[in-house]
């Protein structure tokens, strides 16, 4: 793995303080609005999602250089392997929700609103509790 350092309880905090904005009663639509000026339409997120992006990008600790993408995103969408997922394969598909929108317009909305990102959580949540 290949991250600046290892997250400390308090950058796990600040990232589980996402997941009331993200799913909680209320949460507006991940995307805010779709930018149709030029040929491929591109979204612009709301404020969460973008604050939430920019916590993981520049905490320090969660973006893993080193992934492979493919085996990332099979290991994301496996919701067993998910809720027993490691620290590093959380950091791992984290960089995957931050990166897949390079590839795919709306990937991070799509993360969201099928609960992929609130797996993750729920699952660094547990991690959290048992350091």
């Amino acid at each position: 793995m290949t991250t600046e350092r290892e997250p400390t309880a308090s950058d796990i905090q600040a990232l589980l303080e996402f997941l009331p904005k993200l799913y909680g009663e209320g949460a507006p639509p991940p995307i805010a609005r779709w930018d149709m000026r030029t040929a491929f339409p591109w979204p612009e997120y709301n404020e969460t999602v973008d604050s939430f992006i920019d916590l993981i990008v520049n905490q320090g600790c969660w973006m893993d250089s080193g992934y492979v993408p493919e085996e990332t995103e099979k290991l994301l969408m496996d919701e067993a392997a998910v809720r027993v997922a490691t620290l590093p394969e959380i950091q791992r598909m984290l960089t995957l929700v931050v990166r897949g929108e390079r590839f795919c317009a709306g990937w991070r909305s799509s993360m969201i609103e099928s609960g992929h990102v609130r797996r993750l959580l729920e699952r660094l949540a547990e991690i959290g509790a048992e350091s």
